[in-house]
């Protein structure tokens, strides 16, 4: 199978056509490996956790476009992987703040991304025993957006 580079996290992906994201940008190829990627849990209640983490860092990595459901989107779910692996929360406990993130502030900033998405992505995660991985490479492409992400969800926390 031909594969192409996304162009939104750079992966090698297969070079299909089929649905994308309404909002968060992506080759075709990469939306489906993700889907198939994300399908892998077992259950809700057994990879809760990591299905959070996983579509966390899927969502950062495609931010490259200025809709304004994708820049609330992204910066829910860069606070999500901020909450978690700086301020300690467990994976897949953020969820039920996210809403609450994108409602507190409908003015948040065009985030296309920084030249740093996080070396670690959806495919090279389908290949590995750990999503855990995949989150930390993502989140580590995005440093500078610390102030931003921070401050939000640590407020978010103790409401």
């Amino acid at each position: 199978m031909n594969t192409i580079t996304c162009f939104a996290c750079r992966a090698s992906v297969p070079d299909i056509e089929g649905p994308t994201h309404a909002y968060m940008s992506s080759a075709p190829g990469c939306w489906a490996t993700y889907g198939a990627f994300a399908a892998t849990a077992v259950s809700w209640d057994l990879e809760r956790r990591w299905v959070q983490v996983r579509t966390d860092a899927y969502a950062a990595q495609h931010a490259v476009n200025a809709d304004p459901r994708n820049r609330r989107s992204v910066v829910a779910h860069l606070m999500s992987l901020c909450a978690v692996y700086d301020l300690g929360l467990a994976p897949g406990s953020t969820t039920r703040w996210m809403g609450s993130w994108i409602e507190r502030d409908r003015s948040y900033p065009n985030l296309t991304g920084s030249a740093a998405r996080g070396l670690i992505t959806v495919v090279d995660v389908t290949r590995a025993t750990d999503a855990d991985e995949y989150a930390i490479g993502d989140a580590m492409g995005w440093l500078g957006l610390d102030r931003l992400v921070r401050t939000p969800s640590t407020h978010s926390r103790t409401s």
